[in-house]
């Protein structure tokens, strides 16, 4: 009866010591409609939160900065190639005349967007580095315990073997 009282004990506590990272600690990252939202505790993330969670880790800030800066240069590609890949659609559709310099135009905006989706795509993959980093060095516990109880051979057969 003592040995089993003991081995209950030993049980117990550790199951005290030891506790695990609560998951409202993490950032979860969902996609809507092609873009990244990062949510904390169900709520969504902007970007002035971004500044206030990531204070203490200067490598994630760095890596939303970065994601922030080919955030606006994607869009301000995207929409000036657009526009002029638009109006240069509407020309041709019109029946406007139309000669050789207005395919250049044409073509060389339809590669400004694909240089904004090449931007957009590494604004993507910033947020996932720095959401990343940030969970990976949350602490996962708050004591590091290296007692454990494992069930294994002994002397008389099958024992419980406390390690420390």
């Amino acid at each position: 009866m003592k040995q089993f009282i003991f081995l209950i004990l030993i049980i117990l506590s550790q199951s005290i010591l030891v506790f695990g990272q609560s998951p409202n600690d993490s950032i979860l990252i969902g996609k809507a409609r092609g873009d990244i939202k990062c949510y904390q505790n169900g709520v969504l993330i902007n970007s002035e939160d971004f500044k206030t969670i990531f204070k203490d880790n200067p490598y994630s800030l760095n890596e939303m900065r970065l994601s922030r800066i080919d955030h606006k240069a994607a869009m301000i590609f995207a929409y000036t190639g657009g526009f002029v890949f638009g109006f240069g659609l509407g020309s041709l559709i019109s029946g406007d005349q139309i000669d050789y310099t207005w395919w250049w135009t044409m073509g060389s905006s339809a590669a400004v967007v694909g240089l904004a989706f090449s931007l957009d795509h590494s604004c993507k993959k910033h947020i996932r580095n720095a959401v990343g980093r940030y969970n990976s060095e949350l602490n996962t516990s708050g004591y590091l315990n290296k007692n454990r109880i494992e069930l294994g051979l002994g002397n008389n057969g099958l024992s419980f073997v406390f390690r420390f």
